[in-house]
C-alpha cells in the first residue's frame, strides 16, 4: 500500500513540476543588457530595488542612482528569449561611491571707490563624494 502512495505521490510531484517548467520556459525578451557580467546562460532580470541605509524616505534621485548601478552589475531590464532551465528569486547588495561637483550661494561684502559696503551674491563649487548603496530585486534565469 505505501509502494502504491509513493508512486502515486511521485507522479503527481511529476506532473506538477512538468506543467510549472512549461509555463515558465518559454518567456520572451525584449532588452537583454549587453554590458551583462554573467555567464552566456545566465540572465538576471531587474524588478524592483530599494534603498539599504534608509528605506522609508528614498528618494527617486537615489533609487534612479541604484537601478543605474544594478544594470551595471549585470542585470537587464529584458526576460530571456531562450528556454529557461531553472529560475530562482535574487536579492543583491549594491554599492558605489562617486564624486560630484555641487554649487552653493555664497555672499560677501565689497567697499567700493565710494566707500560704500554692498553684499555680493555668488555661487561657489565644490566637490562631494556621494555614496549610493541598495538591494536590486529581481530574478536569476538558468537558459538551456
Amino acid at each position: 500500500m505505501q509502494t502504491k502512495l509513493a508512486a502515486v505521490a511521485y507522479a503527481v510531484v511529476s506532473i506538477m513540476l512538468t506543467a510549472c517548467n512549461s509555463n515558465n520556459s518559454k518567456t520572451n525578451d525584449i532588452n537583454i543588457n549587453p554590458n551583462k557580467i554573467n555567464p552566456s546562460n545566465v540572465v538576471k532580470v531587474l524588478n524592483r530595488v530599494i534603498c539599504q541605509d534608509n528605506i522609508l524616505s528614498c528618494s527617486q534621485e537615489e533609487i534612479n542612482r541604484i537601478w543605474g548601478i544594478c544594470l551595471r552589475n549585470g542585470f537587464s531590464e529584458g526576460m530571456p528569449r531562450k528556454e529557461v532551465v531553472s529560475s530562482r528569486e535574487l536579492q543583491e547588495l549594491v554599492s558605489e561611491s562617486q564624486e560630484t561637483t555641487k554649487s552653493r550661494p555664497t555672499s560677501y561684502q565689497t567697499t567700493d571707490e565710494n566707500g560704500i559696503v554692498r553684499d555680493v551674491q555668488t555661487q561657489e563649487e565644490f566637490k562631494e563624494l556621494v555614496s549610493t548603496k541598495g538591494i536590486c530585486i529581481g530574478s536569476e534565469y538558468i537558459l538551456k
